[in-house]
């Protein structure tokens, strides 16, 4: 693994972690970023639901929600999940 991956992982858990995060002005940001990165952006995303969806049973309430929501994105989406690199 890429120590960078570690950074990045630990940076977004920091921000994620923090009560003073905001999701409407990290999305506003994420928006202005150049189009070919919010792409990949959006492919990490869709890469989280699924692996979310994959997790089955090892998960309790704090992300129930979250694996829920994964598993519902998988089967609404099913092999149409594919955002391709232009």
């Amino acid at each position: 693994m890429r120590k960078e991956t570690k950074e990045v992982v630990k940076t977004m858990s920091d921000f994620v972690n923090s009560f003073s995060s905001s999701n409407k002005k990290f999305t506003e940001l994420m928006g202005r970023e150049h189009r070919t990165l919010q792409q990949n952006f959006t492919k990490l995303c869709v890469a989280w639901f699924v692996h979310l969806s994959e997790v089955g049973e090892v998960h309790d309430l704090r992300n129930e929600a979250s694996v829920k929501l994964g598993e519902l994105f998988v089967e609404k989406l099913g092999d149409s999940i594919h955002l391709p690199l232009i």
